[in-house]
């Protein structure tokens, strides 16, 4: 499992320049959509929330409404497709799994 803090670290990185370092490799933040950024690390990816996010009942989900009052929100998905955790401003709460 990833730890919180190294996906809290990832998050904040992500929202801080164009690049996130894990040891000595720089891995590049990409631009996806019109604005929002992801970086693949691997064993996971790192992806800004969609603030016009839409749930199954047509309406803005948690994150949607998190990101549009203007906190940072990242999702962590997994290699398998799974969400694993979402980060709001760097605090991060694991999906159950």
């Amino acid at each position: 499992m990833i730890s919180k803090s190294f996906m809290s670290y990832v998050a904040k990185a992500m929202f801080g320049g164009n690049t996130v370092k894990v040891g000595n490799v720089q891995h590049s933040v990409q631009k996806v959509g019109t604005n929002l950024r992801k970086v693949d690390l691997g064993n996971f990816v790192a992806i800004q929330q969609n603030p016009s996010k839409l749930g199954p009942d047509g309406k803005p989900t948690e994150g949607a409404r998190l990101a549009q009052s203007g906190k940072a929100v990242v999702q962590f998905k997994s290699t398998d497709g799974r969400y694993i955790a979402v980060a709001v401003d760097g605090v991060v709460r694991e999906y159950p799994s």
